[in-house]
């Protein structure tokens, strides 16, 4: 949804989940890349918006492999209550921040009664931080009687994120909030040596 206003969605059943084989980058340095029926799609979200404002979303499932429910920049008053989640990225709020010099934002949302099962994450924040990135804010998101089962990341703030030209290795800086939820897990707190200056950068923030 782009540019839209005051949106609603009642009873709908989204079942996207691609089966389709695609190429990937490989961890080992002398072959790139790889053919792998491991590697499926993504971006299958169930829901994205963009400058909208006003979206309900009400008595939905949703079966993907990627977010569930996923506000982009700009996007105001929302109200998701009685959402289903299987095998998804969780309910996210961006992210925001990606484009040098651009002002986001998303506010006023209210999450109630979500369950998340099988997933990657739950209930997920995301923006950038560090240099030649943009700014702005998540502002007022209330997550009301969330179920999350057998996912990895229930709670998650994703504080900056970028990919390193030289390797290609996601760097991932976690808020502290989302290790004590996770029962500070050694391997979320470690961050690797190619991020080590996105860390420091945060920090200054």
């Amino acid at each position: 949804m782009v540019r839209t206003k005051n949106v609603v969605f009642d009873d709908i059943y989204i079942d996207a989940v691609s089966t389709n084989v695609s190429v990937r980058f490989s961890p080992e340095p002398c072959n790139p890349f790889t053919n792998s029926s491991q590697s499926l799609p993504k971006n299958t979200d169930g829901f994205d918006t963009l400058n909208v404002d006003g979206l309900t979303v009400t008595n939905t499932r949703v079966n993907v492999g990627d977010d569930c429910f996923s506000p982009k920049p700009n996007t105001t008053n929302i109200l998701v209550k009685n959402l289903w989640c299987n095998g998804t990225h969780g309910v996210s709020m961006g992210s925001i921040g990606q484009y040098p010099g651009v002002k986001d934002y998303i506010s006023n949302a209210w999450i109630e009664n979500v369950t998340l099962l099988n997933g990657e994450n739950g209930a997920r924040l995301k923006a950038w931080a560090g240099p030649n990135v943009g700014y702005g804010y998540i502002d007022n998101i209330t997550y009301k009687d969330i179920h999350i089962e057998n996912t990895d990341h229930p709670v998650v703030l994703d504080q900056v994120s970028a990919i390193t030209t030289e390797s290609r290795v996601r760097c991932t800086l976690t808020s502290r909030l989302t290790v004590l939820l996770q029962h500070q897990r050694d391997d979320v707190c470690e961050v690797p040596k190619q991020c080590q200056h996105h860390e420091r950068e945060l920090h200054q923030h």
